[in-house]
């Protein structure tokens, strides 16, 4: 197949027409910067073959801005030496195929399409990639170029076909639809993984389930009997403890072993008693010791008073000392801090005489300078009234001068026309008596005649003259408003003439800008004004006196020497703390004192009252007495331990803890033999009832039937594992002998595979999986070592790409060889190639386009330079 010429319009980017004609054999190069429409010629001609015409899931395919554009592919292409054109518009849906003498339209032309190119159509929406068999694999879209087993998935059938028609021996083989029916009936029986499935699963189910109630009738009929023998076991037993009666045995040793505790229980009772007893002795034993103890702690006692009463004097007498040393240093600690006050006072006094002399030196240059600043702010208020004064005498309305210079400009301008339209005379006399319009002329000159004028000459006569411009008049016209204007406004501002106008004008402004300086400076000096500077000044003289008043109030210096304030302060401060640290010693010690003396007086009332305690003839006599009952008082608690020890070993000899574990053991068999006697008899009751619902005979006959039915599942089961059994070996035997034939299909494509690989990879080899597509790179070890086997998956993003494109060249090659129409189409293919490997897949291309046409979009036309074909660019209007 070879695409002569391509023709887009209203389809994305292209609104307009767009047309690639001539388009070469063999190798055809399109290039083109991102988004100049590339891609959009690739999804065109895949629109036209794939989508079909009344397809609504063409949406990309239509431009934005222009939801009612109709998008329409031309194709002129070549196959087997016919000429066709497809012209398929979408949206009108329109589709139509013609070639020679011949033509088709709408479905019936896209399934010829379909069956000359090998790919199907869409039932309905989208065309997908599972649709487009041959051209899917073919077509490269771009960074697709790795992804190669499901095009190969979905081009299998096609390629299969065309394998068949290389290699005879398999062509007419029916191999496949053998497999198939082989296949079909195993399905029937087992699944992919071998497990049963349809009539051999339920006849399996079948077999268990008539197996499971014959194991469970069996169980019933075991249970049967086993209940047969259970109550003849029974009934013999209850039997036998009716006529024992068990259960009374027990409660009679029972009552036995009670009695005995018993008797042990009065025992433990008299030695309680005992014991109490005992432990009542030992505690008036602790007491009468604690009273002799206190005896002679009270001895003890006396000695440690006397010395407490020793060294309680010697303290009170420490105390009084250290009282009298507080009281000489806080004597010495009020003197310095005096010393402190006075000094502090002379250095506070010192420190405001310098202060005040400081203010008042301030305030007398302040007042100084607001002094001057004051005289200098009445000036400046003189003046500034002065300038008032002159702007007012001086002012006029606003624009008035403008308007007077204005009027003034057009008068003179008027005044020369008039002067240029005027006839003159000029004059230069010797006698006297002549006249102009009565006027007396003399000497020399000349008059404007502006009308008519007599000129009278004695003796002589008189000359009329008449002005020869009548254009005077209406000067005069224009004229006159503006002299009556002119004058009307000088006269408002009292001068007679437009330059005493101009002088006025002149001494306003400068009085204005007096005014306007004068203010400045007045605010400058006294920003709030005369007054509040006379305020001010007051003040700052008011101070100097203040200052003068209370310096002559302080005491005379005396010429001594002054500490400065700060270090006076903190000698003050010094003191003061040393002082009330001192009284507070010297309090702590007289405290302390009286504490002691405090304490000599307890001490000698205490050893006192001990003594004469110790002495009195009750305490003598309270001691012995003790003494005896001691004495008796322990020989009776020994009584009483060995009556306490005799007991215990009497009541430990008669093993209480086992006659009540007797007693206890004993009522709980009576219990359990009679609750058993109990359960027997109900056991036998309801397995006499259970036996007469069971009916042995019946169980018999059910277990005859099921094992009738049984045996037939079990043969049925037999026989349809027998056949799957045979399937599955027959399904094997044909794979294996589809895979030998797979193989030898394999051979011509590994042939076409090998011619490309070599120029790429010089030694590798490339192994191909059953469903024809890549599955691992083999290149030899350096030196001799072992062959490495790289899985397709496992290779670089590159190789994948450059490999992936080899296969599709290999195919292409096997379907031409087929007479199976084949177009290349790369997408901006082989992107991730480095340089080296680039240059070798450029060769590969090249020898491919001998016997195939290949379309190679890129945006990188710098690297294809070299691959033997112009390039053609998109999107510039130069295809």
């Amino acid at each position: 197949m070879k695409l002569k010429r391509i023709r887009i319009e209203q389809l994305r980017q292209f609104r307009q027409p767009f047309e690639l004609a001539n388009l070469a054999p063999g190798l055809n190069l399109f290039t083109g910067p991102n988004e100049a429409g590339k891609s959009t010629v690739v999804r065109a001609i895949r629109a036209a073959f794939f989508e079909r015409h009344r397809s609504s899931s063409i949406k990309d395919l239509i431009p934005l801005d222009d939801a009612a554009a109709t998008p329409t592919v031309e194709l002129d292409f070549e196959i087997a030496d016919q000429n066709y054109r497809l012209v398929k518009i979408f949206q009108k849906k329109r589709c139509s195929l013609h070639w020679g003498t011949q033509g088709l339209d709408g479905e019936e032309a896209e399934r010829h399409l379909a069956k000359l190119l090998g790919f199907d159509l869409s039932d309905r929406g989208a065309s997908k990639a599972e649709h487009w068999g041959i051209p899917g694999l073919l077509w490269i879209e771009q960074g697709s170029g790795q992804d190669v087993h499901e095009a190969v998935a979905h081009a299998s059938g096609h390629l299969r076909r065309a394998l068949d028609q290389s290699a005879s021996e398999v062509a007419s083989s029916h191999g496949d639809a053998v497999l198939a029916q082989v296949e079909a009936e195993r399905e029937l029986l087992l699944t992919g993984a071998g497990k049963p499935r349809g009539v051999l699963a339920e006849t399996l189910k079948d077999r268990a389930e008539l197996g499971a109630q014959c194991a469970e009738i069996d169980l019933r009929i075991t249970s049967y009997q086993q209940q047969v023998d259970s109550l003849a076991t029974l009934t013999a037993k209850v039997a036998a403890d009716r006529d024992a009666k068990p259960w009374e045995v027990f409660r009679l040793q029972q009552a036995d072993a009670a009695k005995a505790l018993g008797a042990i229980e009065e025992q433990r009772r008299a030695l309680k008693a005992d014991e109490e007893r005992r432990e009542q002795l030992g505690q008036r034993i602790k007491l009468v010791q604690e009273k002799l103890s206190r005896h002679e702690l009270d001895q003890s006692n006396l000695a440690a008073r006397q010395q407490a009463l020793a060294l309680a004097e010697k303290a009170a007498a420490d105390a009084v000392d250290a009282g009298k040393r507080g009281a000489n240093r806080q004597e010495q600690a009020d003197a310095a801090c005096q010393r402190a006050v006075q000094a502090l006072t002379s250095a506070q006094t010192a420190d405001l005489r310098l202060t005040l002399r400081q203010r008042r030196d301030e305030a007398e240059q302040r007042g100084g300078a607001l002094g001057k600043n004051l005289a200098e702010a009445v000036r400046e208020a003189t003046q500034l009234s002065d300038a008032q004064t002159a702007a007012l005498q001086n002012e006029m309305p606003q624009g008035l001068i403008e308007k007077l210079r204005e009027r003034h400009g057009k008068l003179r301008e008027l005044q020369i026309r008039r002067d240029a339209a005027t006839t003159r005379i000029a004059f230069d006399l010797d006698v006297d008596g002549v006249t102009f319009s009565g006027e007396p002329l003399t000497g020399s000159g000349q008059r404007l005649i502006e009308r008519s004028a007599t000129l009278s000459i004695p003796g002589v006569g008189r000359i009329t003259v008449e002005p020869g411009n009548t254009g005077l008049a209406d000067l005069a016209l224009e004229e006159a408003p503006l002299q009556s204007s002119q004058q009307a406004d000088l006269q408002r501002l009292g001068v007679g003439l437009v330059e005493d106008a101009e002088a006025r004008f002149a001494l306003l402004g400068k009085a204005q800008s007096d005014v306007a300086q004068s203010k400045k400076a007045l605010k400058a000096l006294a920003r709030d004004g005369l007054d509040a500077l006379r305020a001010e000044l007051a003040e700052q003289r008011r101070r100097v006196v203040e200052a003068d008043e209370k310096l002559r109030a302080l005491p005379p210096a005396d010429g001594a020497a002054t500490l400065p304030l700060q270090e006076a302060q903190a000698r003050h401060e010094a003191a003061l703390a040393d002082r009330a640290e001192v009284a507070k010693q010297a309090q702590a010690a007289q405290i302390e004192s009286s504490r002691a003396a405090t304490k000599v007086e307890a001490a000698r009332a205490e050893h006192l009252t001990l003594a004469q305690a110790l002495n009195a003839p009750a305490w003598q006599q309270g001691r012995e007495e003790a003494q005896l009952q001691l004495i008796e008082m322990r020989r009776d608690s020994g009584a009483l331990a060995a009556s306490v020890a005799q007991r215990k070993t009497g009541i430990e000899a008669q093993q209480p803890d086992v006659l009540e574990a007797d007693v206890e053991r004993l009522g709980k068999s009576a219990a359990n033999a009679e609750q058993e006697f109990r359960e027997r008899e109900n056991e036998i009751t309801r397995l006499r009832d259970r036996l007469e619902d069971a009916g042995a005979q019946s169980l018999e006959e059910d277990r005859a039937a099921l094992a009738v039915r049984l045996e037939a599942a079990e043969r049925r089961a037999r026989e349809l594992r027998l056949r799957a059994d045979a399937l599955s070996m027959l399904r094997d035997l044909l794979e294996r002998e589809r895979r030998a034939a797979t193989q030898r299909l394999q051979a011509p494509l590994s042939r076409h595979v090998i011619r490309y690989l070599k120029m790429l990879f010089a030694d590798a080899q490339l192994e191909i999986a059953e469903d024809l597509a890549p599955a691992a790179l083999l290149r030899p070890g350096t030196a001799g070592g072992t062959t490495s086997h790289s899985p397709y998956d496992s290779l670089s993003f590159g190789a994948r790409e450059q490999i992936g494109v080899i296969s599709r060249l290999a195919y292409a090659d096997l379907l031409k060889e087929a007479g199976q129409p084949t177009l290349i189409i790369l997408d901006d293919a082989l992107v991730h190639s480095d340089a080296p490997r680039l240059a070798r897949m450029k060769r590969v291309l090249y020898d491919a386009g001998q016997r195939h046409q290949v379309l190679l979009f890129t945006c990188h036309p710098d690297h294809w330079l070299d691959l033997g074909a112009p390039p053609r660019p998109i999107g510039l209007g130069l295809a």
